[in-house]
Formats: C-alpha cells, structure tokens, sequence
C-alpha cells in the first residue's frame, strides 16, 4: 500500500514588478476524501498564488523543469504541471484507498477512525443532545438538586418587629431601620428540635416593587446567635449575598450558603434594608423552600441553537467544504430562516422594552414619541411638532445653555421638552425625516393611529438582516469565490450582532429609529451596487439606479451615513478609471442613472431644512435642548484620547454574579451615557478590522483593498466626529460599527484564501479538500467562532446588566428577575 506523498520543487524567480526574489514551491499532496483519493498541487510564486487540482493520487513523480518567462506580468506554468499530473496519471492504478488501510499480514485494519466519524454523521448531534441535556437538567435546575431534599419545617407565627407598622393587606411601613424585622420560629418537623436550613421564600403578593432583605438564622441555646447569610466560612464577608423579591415567584428564592460551621437553628429572620419611611410587603416565609425544577421552553430552544452552532461549525464540519450555490434550495431555506428568526427576535425584543412616556422627570418633560408626533405633523401640513411652548423658554436670550434653563426651571417653574430641536417658537425633531414619510405617514393615514415604535423598528431591522445577509453573502461570491460557505455563515452571523442592533432593541425608542434605519438603507444600496456590477465592465441600470436610491435616502434618515457614500469609488473603481463605463461618454446612461436618485431624494430633504431653519444644510442637531450648548461647545482637543479609548477600546466588566456584566467607567469631561465597554469590546468578532493591513497583498489580489481600507478609514473619521460633537454613548456605535464589520469580514475572507488551494472550477458545490485542511484555515474557524460566541455572550448578557439607560431590571422585571433565577444555583 502506497502513502500519501508529498514532493517539492523549490525554485527562486525573479519578479519584474516588484524585483524582490520570492521561492516558487510546487506541492504535490496526497488526499483521501469519501473512499477515493485526490492528487492537489500547490504553487506559489510573486505574483499570486495559483493551485489547481486533480484527480488520482501518486506514488511517485517525475521531476519536471519550471519555465521562467521574465518578460511577462504572469508565470506560466500550466504546461509543465500538467506533464507532472499526466505522470501522476499513470501511477493511479497502483493506488487502495486510504480509508482501506488494511496491513497484509496481520489483516488488522489502521487508520480507520476518520473514516470511521465520516460513516457517522449523527453522532456530534447526540453528543451535542447529551451536553444540553445536562445543562438544562443539572446545571440550569442546579438550584432543585442543592434544595429538594433539605429537611422538612414546622414553623411558627410570624413576629414582626418594632422597627415596622403595619398598614394593612401585607403592607408595613419602616419606621426604624434597625428594628425592621420580621422572625419566625422554626423547628424540624420529624422531632421538634432545632433543624438545618438551606434555603427560604419570601413571598408577597400585592406590589411588583422590589424590596430588599437580608435572611439570618438563630442557632440553639442561651448563647445562641444570629447567623447572618451574608457570612461566610473563612474572615470575608458577602455583602451582596441579600434577597431582592417582589410579587414574582422567581425573585423570591434565597440559598442560605455555607458557613463558618453547619449550624442549625430555632428562628428564621428577615430584615428589610431601608431609610425610615420606606413602604415594604411581606405575605409570608417559608424556611427550606424546594426550588422547582423546570424545563423552560425558550431557554431550551436556546441551549439547541448554541448546539447546532457547535455542531454545524466545527472545524471538521462538512459545511467548510462546500461554497456558495443561490440556486440550492437547501441554502436559501437556510438564509430565509435565519432572516426571519434574526428579524423576528429583534423585533420581539423592542416589543417588549417599547415604552409610552410623557412625562415631567421635574427640570424637564420626555416625549418619546417624536417620529408619531412628527408624522403628525406633517399630515396636518406643517414640519414643527404640535407641543405647548414655555413662554419663559422662548423668552430666553439663549435657551440653548442648560445652565439657565436649569435656573428658570428651579426659580420659575419653567417647563421644557428634553431632547427636541427648539428654533424660533416651536419644537422640531431633529431625527432624520426619511423614517416619518416612509412608514409613520403611511401608517397612520391608512389605519388613523399613531405607528408603534417597536413595529417601524421591526421593519427596519427586516430590511437591515435581509440585505446585510446579501451582501456578506454576494461579497464572497463576486470577490472570494473559493471561500467556504461555513466561513460565509459565520461572517453573516458575525455582521448580525455587530452591527449594534441589539442595543437598539434592547432600549426599544425614537433614538434608534434612524441609526437602524440608516444601517437598512446602507447595506441594501451596498448590496445593489455590487449586485449591478458585470463582469464584461458595464453595470445594470436598474441595480445601480436602487442602489444609489437607497444611497441618497441616507441624507434624510442620519447625516453621519453620508460617509457610506464614499465607497462608490473603490466599489466601482474599474468601472470609473479603467474600463470607463461609468463618468464617460460611453456610459452616459449609467452614470446617470447612477446621480439621479440623488437628486431627487436631495431637493425635497433640503428644502425641508430650509423651511425649518432657513438653511438647507441645517439638520437641526445644534438646536438640540440637551445637557449642553450644542450651538457653541467646542471639545477640548487633550481629552480627545480619553474619549476615543472609551469609544472603541474600553474593555468590559465583568462580575461574579448575574448577569456577570457591569458598567464600566467611562468618566470624562464630556458628554457620556452608561456603557458595557467600547465597541471593539462589546463586538469581539470586528477586531479583525484591525489586521486589514496585514492582508493587504490578499486583498489587493481579489480587487477589495480598496473597500477594505475605505470602510475602516472613513468608520474612524466617523467615530471621531461622533465622540467630539457628541461624546460617548453605545448608541453611536451604530455609525461606524457597519464600517468596522464590513471591513472585519472582507479580512476573515482574505485570511481564508491565503493558503488555501486555488479551484477554478466555480460551477462544483464542493471545495477540493486540500482547500480546507490547512492548519491556517482551521486555526481561523476556531479564531473567529470564538469571536462570534463572545460577542453573543456579551450581547445577550449586556441586555440585562443593571445601570444602563432603560435597564431590564426596572422596565421588564419579570423577565429579569426569571433569567436571574436560572443561575440561582450558583450562589452561596
């Protein structure tokens, strides 16, 4: 039986363009693939590399002359690799198939368990089935198995202290803080003496506001005492290990812990922590309480998509050997669902985080419902949002400064709309008026209500998933055709969580309305321009006309979008400067096709800011009533750094409870919002756009150097613009997160084809094998499958974290207070 072979001519050319000397190796490489065996060779010279591969293997070769033909941009060699594989050729017959490694004398059969795990597809599922049955049964109900057998309680009445008076119907009053005490006497029930206790119930039934209490047992005895759970079993304390419990039954669970000794006590005790004149309920305890065991539905369904991840994703996957098909039904029910379930958990989420608020915080009043009240008003035929104007503000020499408006508030009792446009006697929304005209508008005059907020976001977060995941999609097709579709997925999947879409659900308000919007508009006209471009060098007029469309609505949606403009150059590059058939006579119609939308998209959007504040380029952003004077504040350029670090760079916080992310510090002597960190922390998997240097030579060769390092320059100046102006919040991330994403996928694409084999042959679903075994390549899988699992770690952890404007733990506490209980079993 002949081995794989592995044979190579090594030869140092000259390079006419770059007259460095570069080493050309020929490899000739055994492979096994589903009972057969292939002959792959590798070249690599200094212009490209180029591969190709055959079929059947060797078992030895002939050594054959490479040709250097110096006079030409391109190596020839074609000619002489043939002769090679035609010798090759011959020697087939010679050849078992690896996987029938059967040694003659012993008959034992070697080498087998590759074919073997082949032969066996289903068994990573069920390997995958275990581990989430164990998950879901032991480590999610860990709080079950820790209490369903603790000792059975007789308890007592319950005592309340002096520190509380009752108001009636379970409800008390503190009156003094350090007498606010509820005890009960507690005893085993199997003998009537002093009993072991590993958990409580605090339960109410009247209020969803939360309280908290700290639990302590009293041991037995004349020197008994109280044994406080926020002890511990060495010299440390827990001071954070309390009870914070409202009316649902998933807040209301407490693990007593372990402590310096197994104590057993005689009297169970809560103390409410809280100022004299706090009104606290308390329904009743119930001392060694059995947590319930439960097999929760949308957890499991979450625990088998992490599954499949693994399963699907695994650097053996079948899925890494397979490229591109639009015309494979499998793959496009694969792209359709993944749509539907992206779009579809979006919007679930802003459904459930929408908020209806209007009203006074005391200095000033929330509206959150501009784009309604700006739909509104544009039906009624005018650009200002009908809402009650202060005469004391419009009687301000500057009402801009949030200083004096701040005295007016406290002297005079003035009232104002906190982040409106104010210009000339009327509020305005300063918000791009795209999103109003395209679905407000319409909304309300076909169904005479006003839009809700999380449905307008619903729609934009369909269209951004839809042709986001086209264009990912379209961007290995046209410029990386060998790359695998395992490869594709994970940057579809990476784009969808990095582009800050999240955030935008997770606080679902007018705020994100048109950053989620404009990412919607940007990746449709991005996926339409590539899409137009032909291979004989001329664009469809259709394409290019849609995607410049989509293009010029960016204007009235969010001005700093405009950037994505730029991109037209490199993406049409050879279209404008080499084949000229776009800004020439000869493609007149396309180049026409190709400025008209923005024209007429430009002129109404301008003459609308022109009508508002008697200047076309006027968006109304500097007449914003926020924390500072927009119209005069000028950054400090020393703390520009500092902002810049917080913008991009500030790593998380993490903690040892849920939901193990905190707020970082992200002080600065400028305009600041809570953050999780900055975006390249939050969005792991977009690091890789800061290693578009090192492929440049790789991306050069696929003619995408030029998106690559436009889409990370301009995303700088963006986030530098956004952090002068504005500062630091996550909402802006979404300005500049596309940009990073992009050119963070076209990198994982380059590093990709680096080294793998070059295939030719387009039409074949499969890649050759040799394409996708590389060490590199593998190592890359692993790389960015961990990117992608931290950055959803750290999403779907970030929602909950506790601080952040519209935190979960104050707007949806029913939610939070059920995620939290699942790691119940972690505590003491």
């Amino acid at each position: 039986m002949a081995q794989p072979v592995a044979i190579g001519l090594n030869r140092t050319l000259q390079c006419n363009q770059t007259k460095r000397s570069r080493p050309l190796r020929i490899q000739i490489f055994v492979f096994s693939h589903d009972g057969g065996c292939h002959t792959c060779c590798n070249i690599n010279h200094c212009m490209s590399a180029e591969n190709m591969c055959q079929a059947p293997a060797i078992d030895k070769i002939k050594e054959s002359s490479v040709s250097d033909t110096s006079n030409q941009n391109e190596i020839s060699y074609a000619a002489p690799i043939q002769s090679i594989i035609n010798s090759a050729a011959r020697l087939a017959p010679n050849l078992q198939p690896h996987c029938n490694n059967t040694s003659p004398k012993t008959g034992n059969n070697k080498d087998t368990s590759l074919c073997s795990l082949r032969k066996m597809p289903w068994l990573p599922w069920i390997i995958a089935l275990i581990v989430v049955a164990i998950i879901e049964i032991g480590f999610f109900n860990l709080g079950y198995w820790r209490t369903h057998q603790l000792p059975a309680v007789t308890q007592g009445a319950p005592e309340v202290g002096a520190g509380l008076r009752s108001l009636g119907n379970d409800e008390y009053e503190i009156i003094k803080p350090s007498e606010a005490t509820i005890t009960v006497p507690i005893s085993s029930a199997s003998d009537a003496g002093p009993v072991y206790v590993g958990s409580v119930r605090v339960m109410e039934n009247t209020s969803p506001d939360t309280q908290q209490v700290a639990f302590a047992i009293k041991t037995p005895g004349k020197d008994g005492r109280w044994v406080d759970a926020r002890e511990s079993d060495g010299a440390w304390e827990a001071p954070r290990h309390t009870l914070w419990y409202s009316n649902l039954p998933s807040s209301q669970m407490l693990l007593f812990g372990t402590k310096r000794s197994i104590y057993e006590g005689v009297s169970a005790r809560i103390t409410f922590l809280g100022d004299q004149g706090l009104k606290v309920a308390f329904s009743g305890m119930q001392v060694n309480a059995t947590i319930p065991f439960t097999i929760n539905s949308i957890r499991l369904c979450m625990e088998l998509i992490a599954a499949a991840f693994f399963v699907v994703f695994r650097p053996s996957s079948r899925i890494y050997r397979m490229r591109v098909n639009t015309k494979s039904a499998r793959q496009n029910i694969a792209l359709a669902i993944y749509i539907l379930a992206c779009t579809a958990t979006l919007t679930y989420i802003a459904r459930l985080t929408n908020t209806h608020v209007f009203e006074s915080l005391g200095n000033f009043w929330i509206d959150t419902e501009q784009y309604q009240r700006l739909g509104d008003a544009l039906i009624r035929g005018h650009t200002w949002l009908d809402l009650p104007v202060d005469p004391q503000l419009a009687n301000m020499p500057n009402p801009y400064s949030f200083y004096d408006r701040t005295e007016l508030v406290q002297q005079h009792g003035m009232q104002y709309f906190w982040d409106h446009a104010y210009y000339d006697g009327h509020y305005y929304c300063y918000f791009g008026v795209v999103p109003a005209v395209l679905l407000f508008v319409p909304f309300q005059l076909l169904t005479g209500e006003w839009m809700p907020t999380w449905l307008a976001l619903g729609v934009f977060f369909a269209i951004a998933s839809l042709f986001g995941t086209l264009l990912v999609r379209t961007m290995a097709q046209k410029y990386f055709p060998n790359t695998s579709l395992g490869i594709i997925w994970l940057s579809i999947i990476g784009l969808g969580l990095g582009t800050n879409l999240f955030t935008y659900a997770r606080r679902s308000d007018f705020y994100g309305i048109p950053i989620t919007a404009a990412i919607a508009f940007v990746f449709a006209g991005l996926w339409f321009w590539i899409k137009s471009k032909r291979e004989d060098g001329t664009v469809s007029i259709p394409l290019v006309m849609a995607g410049s469309f989509c293009m010029a609505l960016l204007l009235g949606t969010r001005p700093q979008f405009l950037a994505a403009w730029v991109l037209a150059f490199p993406i049409f590059w050879d279209e404008i400067f080499q084949r000229r058939t776009l800004f020439s006579r000869m493609g007149f119609g396309a180049t026409v096709s190709a400025i008209a939308p923005f024209a007429v998209v430009a002129v109404p959007i301008l003459a609308y800011n022109y009508v508002r504040f008697h200047s076309i380029l006027n968006f109304g952003q500097s007449y914003n009533l926020t924390g500072y004077d927009m119209t005069s504040r000028h950054a400090s350029p020393y703390l520009m750094p500092r902002v810049l670090f917080n913008a991009l760079f500030q790593p998380i916080s993490t903690c040892s409870e849920f939901p193990f992310i905190t707020m970082v510090d992200t002080y600065v002597e400028a305009p600041n919002e809570p953050s999780l960190g900055g975006y390249f922390a939050v969005a792991p998997i977009a690091i890789f756009a800061l290693f578009t240097w090192i492929v440049r030579r790789q991306l050069a060769n696929h003619n995408v150097w030029g998106i690559a390092i436009t889409t990370v320059t301009v995303a700088c100046i963006v986030v530098f613009v956004d952090s002068y102006i504005s500062g630091t919040t996550m909402r802006y991330y979404g300005d500049s997160g596309y940009l990073f994403i992009l050119a963070a996928i076209l990198t994982i694409f380059a590093y990709a084809n680096s080294d793998s084999l070059y295939d030719t042959n387009f039409a074949q679903e499969t890649l050759n094998t040799g394409a996708v075994s590389s060490i590199g390549l593998r190592t890359l899988i692993v790389v960015v499958e961990i990117a992608v699992c931290i950055t959803a770690i750290i999403t779907f952890l970030g929602m909950f974290t506790q601080g952040l404007l519209g935190s979960w733990n104050n707007q949806i506490p029913a939610l939070f207070d059920e995620v939290k209980s699942w790691f119940i079993g972690l505590t003491a």
